[in-house]
């Protein structure tokens, strides 16, 4: 997903579709981003465990990070005890993700709705929806709900989606897209996350239903799947 690169003698990592001037910075500060894209927050604790790191290292980077105005952070109060700091990305850190085209998806989106008006806006998500099934079926294969799920998450991960599925409580999966290169028409074109979950019940052969939009580029899109019976 990120291509390491050279400055200054220190590995620094510049993501496909970034905005340069915030994606430079060390590995681990790249971990760090992309492990709270993914979960949303975490305090010093957590990073610290999943990094192999102290926490006293994790504060140190986070702190750098939050100075750049890539975090944000409050202070959780658990009962007795010392509170705790929390750390979660800011809006300015979605410069620092793969975006993919999406401006230019934008901006075409635009001039196609210019041209031939909200038919022909939907039309596109449609051809894309359409042409996309069959690649991702090839993809996804036989198996159970699950096993097919966790194939769809890894081929769009290869493609910077950053998604992954959970078990909901009530039975069935959700998934999770924390980086979709289409988040940015959302707000406009909410037709977008509708050929979505439609691609999702075509090649899961599921029921698949829209749970959030991502439109706002922190939270994630969010699908509940669930089995035909």
């Amino acid at each position: 997903m990120s291509k390491p690169s050279e400055r200054s003698g220190k590995t620094v990592m510049a993501g496909p579709g970034a905005d340069p001037e915030v994606q430079i910075f060390s590995q681990t500060k790249y971990k760090i981003m992309i492990l709270l894209k993914k979960a949303g927050e975490s305090d010093l604790e957590g990073l610290s465990r999943k990094l192999h790191i102290s926490q006293m290292a994790a504060y140190k980077h986070v702190k750098e990070l939050e100075s750049r105005g890539l975090l944000l952070h409050k202070v959780r109060r658990n009962g007795v005890g010392r509170p705790r700091l929390v750390f979660r990305p800011s809006p300015l850190s979605n410069g620092i993700y793969p975006r993919g085209y999406s401006k230019f998806a934008s901006t075409a989106m635009g001039f196609i709705e210019e041209k031939l008006g909200n038919e022909g806006v939907v039309g596109v998500f449609n051809k894309l929806e359409n042409e996309s099934v069959e690649e991702y079926a090839r993809v996804v294969g036989s198996g159970s709900l699950q096993q097919k799920a966790r194939r769809l998450a890894s081929a769009r991960n290869d493609e910077g989606y950053m998604a992954e599925i959970k078990k909901l409580k009530g039975g069935g999966l959700e998934f999770l897209e924390h980086n979709c290169p289409l988040a940015v028409l959302t707000k406009k074109y909410p037709g977008a996350c509708e050929a979505e979950r439609v691609l999702l019940e075509k090649v899961l052969g599921a029921e698949a239903g829209l749970l959030a939009r991502g439109a706002d580029g922190i939270e994630p899109c969010r699908f509940s799947l669930k089995a035909r019976q």
